[in-house]
């Protein structure tokens, strides 16, 4: 059964998703049937993009689902396992963390900025999304190093 966060997360990824393929889709049948290009639908479609790639990664988070390199790893004894994912989880976190600070100066400077082709598009706005979405990833990391009941990938055959 689906956690609520992620129908409301899946209901915002495909929402953005669909958005961006009205938007291309408007601006390929603008350019090649009617020979107008519409400024704004790139630029919107890119920052539809980045705000996907951010929301995804709080999703991705939330799951489980973040890349892992675990050829090395699933040969450890359990404990060592365990080390590994706290240790991994709050290095994530603290990137994330960083990412969420950096967003942050980026917000607070570039707030009144309006986009160059989407005049009714602030800056700010759209930053002040990236940064909640960074921080919720950060906040993620940070709760799945202290899970007790975490994957800790190949825990088959375990070995203490």
């Amino acid at each position: 059964m689906m956690h609520l966060f992620e129908r409301v997360m899946n209901c915002i990824l495909f929402a953005l998703l669909a958005l961006m393929i009205a938007f291309v889709t408007l601006q390929v049948v603008n350019r090649y049937v009617f020979q107008f290009s519409i400024p704004w639908t790139e630029e919107l479609t890119r920052t539809l993009y980045i705000l996907l790639i951010f929301i995804g990664s709080a999703l991705a988070t939330w799951q489980g689902n973040h890349v892992r390199v675990l050829t090395g790893v699933r040969r450890l004894p359990l404990r060592a396992r365990r080390a590994l994912a706290v240790f991994g989880a709050l290095a994530s976190a603290i990137f994330f963390g960083f990412v969420t600070y950096g967003f942050y100066i980026y917000m607070i400077v570039n707030w009144g900025a309006q986009y160059t082709t989407v005049l009714w598009l602030n800056v700010g706005h759209i930053t002040a999304i990236i940064l909640a979405a960074s921080a919720l990833t950060a906040g993620l990391f940070f709760a799945q190093a202290f899970r007790r009941d975490a994957d800790f990938e190949g825990t088959e055959g375990d070995r203490e």
